[in-house]
């Protein structure tokens, strides 16, 4: 479990929401030095009280001599709660009522187990089309002129990226081994002589072009 602490400081000020800040304060747990009011949150304080935290972080946020500290860093609240994306998620689950539905991508598609892993769509007929978010079937190379090989290895490595940079391992629920395993699902290679699939070709190299990936005939994948 990775460890993580917050800090949270705030000053007296004349603020018509200062008041409550303290409630919040008292709540949570704090410490005074001076006028300095600090509040310490470990990992766990944060899977249990997270809303709070954040409307605590929400008032002071914006007063110029408070400050927020994630794991010793001076951070904003908006990125804090780009940070903390896996616990606030987490807290969505446990107050969901269809919770097995939750962590899919939509209702009717699964996507990688966790529906922040967006970056490389599983599901043709799920989200818009992006060229910078790429299909698995996009990531691959042709092992001749019938076989497309899937690279699963580059698949589970930007999946990895992406968990990694969202820090969803603050979920308790959120598991690479999981996503691993749902890669691991996908064919090995695609077999072109099939009808499902043609080939594309790049056009801008010039006569017939280069063939550079492959595409569903029909948008089901």
């Amino acid at each position: 479990m990775e460890k993580l602490e917050l800090k949270i400081t705030f000053k007296p000020n004349k603020s018509q929401y200062y008041k409550s800040a303290v409630k919040l304060a008292e709540k949570i747990g704090y410490e005074k030095k001076n006028d300095l009011t600090i509040c310490t949150v470990d990992r766990l304080l944060l899977e249990k009280d997270i809303q709070e935290i954040y409307s605590l972080c929400g008032i002071v946020g914006r007063w110029k001599e408070s400050r927020l500290y994630l794991d010793g860093n001076e951070i904003s609240f908006r990125r804090l709660q780009r940070e903390l994306t896996g616990l606030d998620c987490y807290y969505g689950y446990l107050k969901t009522v269809i919770q097995p539905l939750y962590c899919r991508q939509r209702k009717d598609y699964l996507g990688w187990g966790c529906h922040h892993l967006t970056e490389i769509k599983r599901h043709y007929g799920c989200g818009i089309l992006n060229p910078s978010e790429p299909f698995w079937f996009e990531l691959g190379y042709f092992v001749d002129d019938e076989r497309w090989q899937i690279n699963k290895a580059d698949i589970k490595q930007f999946l990895k990226r992406e968990a990694e940079l969202k820090r969803l391992n603050l979920c308790p629920l959120f598991s690479l081994d999981k996503v691993f395993a749902e890669v691991n699902k996908l064919p090995d290679y695609i077999d072109l002589s099939k009808s499902e699939w043609h080939i594309v070709y790049d056009t801008d190299a010039g006569g017939e072009g280069r063939a550079v990936k492959v595409w569903p005939v029909e948008e089901r994948y």
